[in-house]
């Protein structure tokens, strides 16, 4: 019961850190019209893969992961093992990401 306060406190604080890293990291970028002067906001679309047997997150189109979690692929269930292994977990949002980091790291 003791050991588990320690990786309690820890999740919540690497959730906190995640967040807030993912929110500098990923704030939407402008492009300029010539017909208008309104800017389009780009949505950033991430992919959540195993990397060296980690949870990774890329962002689209990337090569390498921009961020590697702490969490190994294998104590994940089946399931999510196969996916994040294969083809990865495609999001479109950085709320959508956040939500499966949660759901990968609890």
């Amino acid at each position: 019961m003791k050991s588990t306060i320690p990786v309690t406190v820890f999740s919540l604080i690497l959730v906190i850190l995640l967040s807030v890293s993912l929110i500098v990291c990923s704030k939407p970028q402008s492009v300029s019209q010539s017909n208008s002067e309104t800017p389009i906001q780009q949505e950033t679309a991430y992919q959540i893969r195993d990397y060296n047997g980690h949870v990774s997150v890329y962002k689209s189109g990337e090569a390498k992961p921009f961020m590697v979690l702490e969490t190994f692929t294998s104590l994940l269930p089946e399931y999510d093992q196969r996916q994040l292994s294969t083809s990865g977990v495609t999001v479109h949002s950085y709320s959508e990401l956040v939500n499966r980091i949660e759901d990968y790291i609890s």
